[in-house]
């Protein structure tokens, strides 16, 4: 049964809040297969806790898998008609890239400012992490802007 890594820190802000942040040190199904296995981390605060945070990080899980080197090879099946079938080689994260308290600090702070209110209860406020930007991801799978510049401009995500 996987373990959760649990960390108290403590965010530089105005109130010095304190917040609880778990990564799972298992992949799961999806992180470790399905060639997009990135680090998530849920955050709530320490003393009130109210709204989860999920941050999906662009971090690669150290379990995950990706798919590279995709080529078309000949077959000739046996109905005789020659086809081409397309092939992935699947291959082991090569790079692990930590997440620090710092990074978790800085993606709070983000999730602040595009909306999470971590002392009031409500649903789980997912952000997704790209070039260390945060935007908030609706349910439907839609962000509505990142943290940093305040845009409210619909944004597709991918698949991940």
């Amino acid at each position: 049964m996987p373990i959760a890594i649990q960390v108290l820190l403590l965010i530089p802000t105005m109130d010095e809040e304190a917040f609880i942040w778990l990564i799972r040190r298992q992949a799961t199904n999806t992180q470790a297969e399905s060639g997009c296995g990135h680090l998530h981390v849920a955050v709530e605060h320490a003393e009130q806790p109210g709204s989860v945070l999920v941050i999906l990080t662009d971090r690669p899980h150290p379990q995950g898998w990706s798919q590279t080197n995709c080529e078309f090879i000949p077959v000739k099946p046996a109905d005789g008609l020659p086809q081409e079938v397309k092939v992935w080689q699947m291959v082991s994260t090569q790079e692990v890239k930590p997440v620090r308290p710092s990074d978790v600090a800085q993606w709070i702070r983000q999730a602040v400012r595009l909306g999470w209110q971590p002392r009031l209860p409500g649903i789980t406020f997912n952000v997704q992490i790209a070039g260390g930007r945060a935007k908030n991801i609706l349910e439907r799978g839609v962000s509505i802007g990142y943290a940093e510049d305040r845009k409210l401009t619909p944004h597709s995500n991918s698949k991940c």
